[in-house]
């Protein structure tokens, strides 16, 4: 199979036309023409990944965020004058292809679906009017539950946002999940540092938004959902958003687990993906580690 085949395949199934207008898809760098050796599926195309894909002897890299947004100034070794730049350089250097699929794998069913399964919470539909996140169905877990889940599934260090019944400025408060801090029971041992998620408040309607929520959460928060989960998100919009009451005068909370933890899975779905669309093609998925750490 050649790489501009690949690419083809690729688009089929996750069509460009549902990308946003800004972003990059496809093919960005490599020889369409070239006969693929492996490929090596990714969150980031950084040049560690592509140097990774390399030794490992894949000649295409597969990955959710492409290698930029807009083109960086300079293409060179050099990562402190540009990390683009230098992913780009070592990509050519070593003669391997990226290929991205970005906003069009956001708003696909397959990774909806895919992240409800990993979940393992029964997926409801699209949670915003965009087509991007899942609604998931958390009526039978708690936070504390939720939390847990989110740790162990995705390697994710929560961060709960919520605010009290009377909401005033003072009252908006940003919790740690500490899970050495609790009991069985999910009640507090030591909390004298950190504070735990509160157990026995049921998560409801949750919509799973990857990466950057922006103005989504909010639009997620009209269509139902209770909890919202994502990458991240600014601190006036998450003031805004657990400020928000649902039809059944419940708070909405926010729960962010960092941009790169919210989307690793996708890695794994590409490298599903990439083995039904190229069978006989050894694929890999790297391991790129974590960088959101909540302090």
């Amino acid at each position: 199979m050649r790489v501009a085949e690949l690419e083809e395949r690729l688009l089929a199934r996750f069509p460009r036309e549902d990308a946003e207008e800004w972003d990059r898809v496809g093919l960005s760098v490599g020889d369409p023409g070239e006969e693929i050796s492996g490929i090596a599926c990714a969150l980031d195309p950084t040049r560690e990944a592509v140097c990774a894909a390399a030794r490992a002897g894949a000649n295409v890299l597969l990955t959710h965020h492409p290698v930029y947004l807009e083109a960086p100034r300079v293409i060179t070794p050099d990562a402190a004058q540009s990390s683009a730049g230098a992913a780009l350089w070592a990509a050519i250097e070593r003669g391997v292809s990226l290929i991205a699929l970005h906003t069009n794998l956001d708003r696909s069913e397959e990774a909806l679906r895919f992240i409800a399964k990993e979940l393992e919470l029964p997926y409801l539909g699209r949670a915003c009017a965009e087509g991007y996140g899942a609604l998931l169905d958390g009526s039978e877990i708690d936070l504390h539950e939720l939390g847990k889940r989110l740790k162990r599934k995705l390697g994710a260090l929560p961060v709960l946002w919520s605010a009290r019944t009377c909401v005033l400025p003072s009252d908006i408060h940003k919790k740690h999940i500490d899970f050495a801090g609790v009991d069985d029971e999910g009640k507090p041992v030591d909390s004298a540092s950190r504070l735990c998620f509160p157990p026995h408040v049921m998560a409801g309607s949750v919509a799973y938004l990857s990466g950057s929520a922006g103005g989504l959460a909010l639009d997620a928060a009209a269509h139902g959902a209770r909890t919202i989960v994502c990458g991240e998100d600014s601190y006036h919009r998450l003031i805004e958003l657990i400020n928000r009451k649902t039809t059944n005068n419940d708070n909405i909370n926010a729960i962010v687990i960092g941009h790169d933890v919210s989307e690793l899975p996708y890695a794994r779905l590409l490298g599903r993906v990439a083995r039904e669309l190229a069978p006989g093609v050894s694929v890999r998925v790297l391991d790129e580690g974590i960088h959101w750490y909540p302090m």
